[in-house]
């Protein structure tokens, strides 16, 4: 390629530089061909009229004319005018022309006239110099643009490749990680890297509201819970398409509490699988003199929001596989547990350990029934020493729960914290469940979680009740049958 351009630039050169000043020199000299033609007519016109022609006042009267002569039909030289300081080295080719005629005596003439052709000369190598120079501007241009052109190409395709290389290595690694806070959090830092800026990601809640699962310093705040539709962040959500703001305080997305902190300007991209909206990850920069992001930033985060979602997609539905295998282990373990156990207290023991294991359980309340008329009574509650419900509480809730006869949520409220002789451990979740089969009530779990309990949770735990009333079903039996039997045995 540079031989090439090196041929064109010499091409170039030699084209600007002689094409035009050669063009000028032609065409001067043809014009003082023609002139000296017409001025030679005029001469010998005057001396075929029979006139005595004054060849020093006609080549005064004509600065371009350098010499006239008239010559006799053997061409020796009769009368001469000549330019007294001609310059002989830029005339020594000068136009020249002879015309013939006659005197007033019939005798044959010639007159010849000769042109100045110095100053065509002079002009020629002056256009000569400036269109080479002219040429040689062009010629450099047409040679170092198109290679700072390339050059400029092939650094952005250094650099691009330098980004699909980056973006592979982090899908590689978010691939790799199935834990959800750990992929949050990577994917914030590879982001923040990426774009230069403060990055936060926030995940679809229930209530149709953005909430914050991993940022950096100045990226989002753990109490501003965005709503689908408000804000950059929400807006973007809204319409599932990317925004990009430069002035964030002028915007209409702008949010006070970001404000506050000097965002400057932000891009936000939503994270969708299909249609299904997972949430949004936003960058922004701080300060005055915060650069803008670029529409390659919009571009670039699209991409990378792509991966994201995919990510987190695998991540969660590992931990659903997970859950649900926690969740048959947590049975068949129960199941075994309680199969075949008829003894009151070995079975409530064991309904404990294996409520112990769900791993979103932090304290257990375990109430039963000694009779179908008889009221709850607590059997179990655990760990000791961290209860953080009194025994009367859990007494009218379990009633409740059992009243209800299906899974309860319970407000915190009603669960209370004061407990005589104990540390208080405030849970933010309390879940009551039936232990019944049919129409028979055999008691209620109450359980609490360090997080609200979601749906699988229910599902797990109503299981648990359903596998637990039947274990004590078939106690209760045990027990009604030894007593008969007793009773039988005292009547003989």
């Amino acid at each position: 390629m540079r031989r090439r351009l090196w041929c064109l630039a010499f091409l170039v050169t030699i084209v600007v530089g002689l094409g035009p000043p050669g063009t000028y020199y032609l065409l001067e000299i043809r014009r003082l061909h023609v002139a000296a033609r017409g001025f030679a007519r005029d001469i010998a016109t005057r001396l075929a009229s029979g006139r005595t022609p004054d060849l020093e006042e006609a080549r005064q009267r004509e600065p371009e004319v350098l010499r006239i002569r008239i010559l006799d039909g053997s061409h020796a030289p009769l009368a001469e005018s000549i330019v007294p300081d001609r310059p002989r080295w830029w005339n020594a080719q000068a136009p020249r022309v002879s015309v013939p005629t006659q005197d007033g005596s019939g005798a044959t003439r010639f007159v010849e006239v000769s042109m100045r052709q110095d100053r065509v000369v002079k002009s020629t190598a002056a256009f000569l110099v400036l269109f080479s120079l002219t040429g040689s501007a062009l010629a450099v241009l047409l040679y170092v643009l198109p290679l700072a052109v390339v050059a400029q190409m092939e650094a952005r395709n250094r650099r691009l490749v330098a980004e699909r290389e980056a973006l592979a290595t982090i899908e590689r690694e978010l691939t790799a990680e199935l834990e959800t806070d750990r992929l949050l959090r990577l994917i914030v830092h590879h982001a923040s890297d990426l774009f230069n800026g403060n990055g936060a990601i926030y995940l679809l809640d229930e209530g149709s509201k953005l909430v914050p699962r991993a940022w950096t310093h100045g990226g989002a705040f753990s109490d501003v819970h965005i709503p689908v539709g408000q804000g950059l962040v929400g807006t973007s959500a809204k319409l599932r398409q990317p925004l990009l703001v430069d002035n964030y305080p002028t915007s209409p997305y702008a949010l006070p509490e970001f404000v506050a902190i000097g965002l400057r300007s932000a891009i936000t991209q939503p994270l969708l699988i299909r249609d299904e909206l997972l949430g949004v990850i936003a960058m922004n920069r701080l300060g005055e003199k915060a650069g803008p992001f670029s529409s390659d930033d919009v571009e670039r985060l699209k991409s990378f929001a792509a991966q994201a979602a995919i990510a987190l997609q695998n991540a969660r539905l590992f931990a659903e596989n997970r859950r649900q295998v926690e969740t048959l282990s947590v049975l068949h373990e129960l199941s075994r547990a309680v199969t075949g156990e008829l003894e009151r207290t070995a079975l409530v023991e064991a309904i404990g350990r294996e409520m112990a294991r769900v791993p979103s359980v932090r304290e257990i309340v375990l109430l039963l029934k000694a009779g179908d008329d008889d009221a709850p009574v607590i059997a179990l509650h655990s760990p000791a020493g961290r209860e953080s419900i009194a025994a009367d509480r859990a007494h009218k809730l379990g009633l409740m729960v059992l009243q209800a006869g299906r899974v309860v949520r319970i407000d915190a409220a009603l669960v209370g914290s004061d407990v005589a002789g104990g540390s208080v451990s405030h849970a933010h979740a309390w879940l009551g469940v039936p232990m019944s089969v049919g129409n028979a009530d055999y008691g209620a779990l109450l359980v609490a979680s360090d997080a609200p309990f979601t749906e699988p949770d229910e599902r797990l735990l109503a299981d648990i009740g359903q596998l637990a009333g039947l274990a004590l079903r078939s106690v209760r039996l045990f027990e009604e049958r030894g007593l008969a039997y007793a009773e039988l045995e005292a009547a003989q």
